[in-house]
């Protein structure tokens, strides 16, 4: 079971289901490094996007525009975090 749920991708699904649950439930909360946390969970995400289209079979292009996004979120959580 484990190694289709690796085949198929859906290890990542699962795995950025539960950043964004967490990410959710922080910003929802009120916490002042909401901000920060949201980026950094946006961008584990990416990268976890990234993966499950590599797992996939996906092409170069699109395992790239996830990996920018992934960088570009990164830049953001730095800016974010530097201002908290």
């Amino acid at each position: 079971m484990l190694i289709a749920l690796v085949e198929t991708g859906a290890v990542a699904v699962i795995a950025a289901a539960i950043i964004a649950t967490e990410v959710v439930i922080v910003w929802l909360s009120g916490n002042p490094g909401r901000t920060a946390f949201a980026a950094n969970g946006l961008a584990g995400i990416m990268i976890l996007t990234a993966l499950g289209l590599a797992l996939r079979g996906h092409g170069a292009v699109p395992i790239l525009l996830a990996l920018a996004a992934s960088f570009a979120a990164h830049l953001f959580w730095l800016l974010a975090a530097r201002r908290s």
